[in-house]
């Protein structure tokens, strides 16, 4: 899972993940993110800590 406001850098890692076979699920901002948490639980999570710098 990744937590991260930049969409371009978010579509480029999350094609990496998928090349090596991850899922991934990207989550814009901490609201998504909680979100996500309700119905995942993700083995890592990649996290941009300067979105709210509350994080979720």
């Amino acid at each position: 899972m990744m937590i991260i406001d930049a969409p371009e850098a978010a579509k480029h890692i999350e094609k990496v993940f998928g090349n090596a076979g991850a899922t991934t699920f990207v989550a814009g901002d901490d609201d998504e993110c909680r979100a996500l948490l309700q119905r995942i639980s993700p083995h890592f999570a990649i996290v941009d800590p300067s979105i709210s710098g509350v994080g979720p």
